[in-house]
């Protein structure tokens, strides 16, 4: 029999038992899964992307709906902040095409420093470099590493990692186990368990 027809089996047994019961295994059931599928997709894309798990994991979003016995699995696709990813170091190009290297520090006020090497930059952040890049702080308040898209002064845009391909490929491929195989054979070993105690 298959795990999911056994579910549904056990399901409806454990609701004629005690229907409290039933809906909270399922419940149980689910919060694990999404637990399971947030942390398959995360892992997948970091290592994927050369990012942190953790990055990743703060775009997906679990909401379990208790009364009707469901989660919904919220997975957000916008790139990542190159700031957000560790800190930034600054790799200058000199004519002799070797970099030189220096953290950006920041000063009493929060502001970055001066650097100690001046010259065509890139910045380097965990495993990623982005070229043309600078250290800024926007109108908001918050600082950005910024990139020149071209050799031109503009356009500016916001340094970032994208994610979209490597995240929905995860999540596509880790939700089809989750739904099929690893939710259900939670469901049945926590239904077995309500049934054999409810039963004695």
């Amino acid at each position: 029999m298959e795990l999911q027809q056994q579910a549904k089996q056990l399901e409806r047994k454990l609701n004629e038992l005690n229907s409290r019961q039933a809906l909270f295994a399922r419940n149980r059931a689910l919060n694990r899964s999404s637990k399971r599928l947030s942390t398959l997709v995360s892992r997948d894309t970091a290592k994927k992307e050369r990012l942190k798990s953790s990055l990743i994991k703060r775009k997906i979003r679990v909401i379990q709906r208790k009364k009707q016995g469901a989660a919904v699995v919220i997975i957000g696709r916008t790139a990542i902040p190159a700031i957000h990813i560790g800190e930034a170091r600054t790799q200058i190009k000199r004519k002799n095409k070797q970099y030189l290297v220096s953290s950006a520090q920041r000063d009493k006020r929060g502001r970055y420093a001066k650097r100690q090497h001046s010259g065509n930059t890139a910045i380097r952040v965990g495993r990623h470099v982005f070229a043309n890049a600078f250290l800024q702080r926007l109108d908001s308040g918050r600082w950005h590493i910024l990139q020149r898209k071209t050799s031109k002064r503009y356009p500016i845009d916001l340094a970032k990692v994208p994610i979209s391909g490597s995240i929905t490929e995860a999540a596509d491929k880790h939700s089809k186990y989750i739904v099929s195989e690893y939710f259900p054979s939670l469901l049945v070993k926590d239904l077995k368990y309500r049934i054999d105690k409810l039963s004695k």
